[in-house]
């Protein structure tokens, strides 16, 4: 999978998070007391200047870390302060956006430590919001209350991310080691294969050079003793790497797992005809590129996989409920399936409307021309 993560640690490179722009919304609630007789043209002018500038300094809050992110909290609990004369609401709001910003914070006892700095602020400020204690008592504890449910919340939403970031590192280091093992095994495979065989080749060809002038008769045994080494070092290697492309069987579980793993229902046949060699490992690549289609590109929720024997060859359909390929087509790897299915001698289709479904028809086998591996 061919993408970037921006982690926690790119300061200097901001991200675009619609979560930020979300959380906005709650500002209305600091205007709830305006709409109440008594508002002035004062209240309704000093909440305005307030919320934007609050804004302003929360979306740029969302992709700071460190010192940064710990001066924009502090400068939203100051607006949330500058605010208490003229609208206390927009105070609280402040305050519980900026405890909800401070689960970010890193390490954690940071965190803890600004959280309990902004527990003590709205203590401050709740005893200037209302004539009576009954009030102000009511008043600090809902704003205790809900600043300390947002700083959970977003140690929750941190959490999560951390989580998903430790298991993708741990996805790619998986695979970077499972191709240092294959790696490790291709080149095993070819020296027991080849190591051999290239030493007897070279030794035979020595002496046949020796022999081509004191005994030509030898010399040309020797050279086709050769030949036939040569010929059977490359069936060898032909054979193994027919191993490494694997079945279509096993690209088929292969294709159900990550399917799967993408939250894409399959269906796929229980049974497979008996295909040659050829074919099986041409279906093999043709249907892992179209099963990596419909994971990147199409948004379906099912897909079903049917292989058919037919009268006038094989059929491999491979069918979702996505939104098609658009304009986009080409550069989805269609281009390498239609050659390689060609190669075969075959024909690609693809039908779209609703979802999209490929089809590839493969002749019988003595009727096609030519195969390209």
């Amino acid at each position: 999978m061919d993408r970037l993560r921006q982690t926690p640690t790119d300061v200097g490179a901001p991200r675009r998070d619609l979560r930020a722009y979300f959380s906005l919304a709650y500002l209305f609630l600091g205007f709830i007391p305006l709409l109440y007789p008594g508002s002035t043209w004062l209240n309704w002018a000093g909440s305005l200047v307030a919320a934007g500038v609050f804004a302003s300094v929360y979306l740029r809050a969302f992709p700071a870390r460190s010192r940064a992110l710990m001066g924009y909290i502090l400068l939203m609990a100051l607006l949330g302060l500058l605010t208490l004369p003229f609208n206390s609401w927009l105070t609280g709001t402040f305050i519980i956006s900026a405890a909800g910003r401070a689960a970010e914070l890193e390490p954690i006892f940071l965190a803890r430590r600004m959280i309990a700095c902004l527990l003590l602020v709205c203590t401050g400020a709740a005893f200037f919001t209302a004539p009576n204690w009954w009030g102000r008592i009511i008043t600090l504890l809902l704003w205790v209350f809900f600043c300390i449910l947002a700083w959970l919340t977003g140690l929750y939403m941190v959490e999560r991310q951390r989580y998903a970031r430790r298991l993708e590192q741990a996805r790619e280091e998986n695979q970077r080691l499972a191709v240092i093992a294959e790696r490790e095994r291709i080149a095993r495979d070819l020296h027991d294969v080849l190591g051999h065989t290239l030493s007897l080749i070279v030794l035979k060809a020595e002496l046949a050079r020796k022999l081509s002038e004191k005994a030509p008769d030898r010399a040309a045994r020797e050279m086709a003793e050769v030949e036939r080494v040569a010929r059977e070092a490359l069936a060898q290697v032909r054979e193994v790497v027919r191993g490494y492309r694997g079945g279509l069987a096993d690209e088929l579980k292969q294709a159900k797992v990550a399917l799967e793993s993408a939250g894409i229902q399959v269906q796929m046949p229980d049974a497979l005809p008996a295909l040659p060699p050829a074919y099986e490992g041409g279906l093999a690549l043709v249907l892992r590129e179209a099963v990596t289609n419909v994971i990147r590109h199409s948004g379906a929720s099912r897909v079903q996989i049917r292989l058919e024997a037919l009268p006038d060859g094989v059929r491999l359909s491979v069918e979702d409920n996505g939104r098609g390929l658009g304009a986009g087509a080409e550069g989805n790897g269609i281009l390498g399936m239609q050659q390689r299915v060609g190669a075969l001698g075959g024909t690609l289709l693809f039908e779209e409307g609703p979802g999209t479904r490929l089809h590839v028809v493969l002749p019988p086998v003595e009727r096609r021309d030519r195969v390209v591996a």
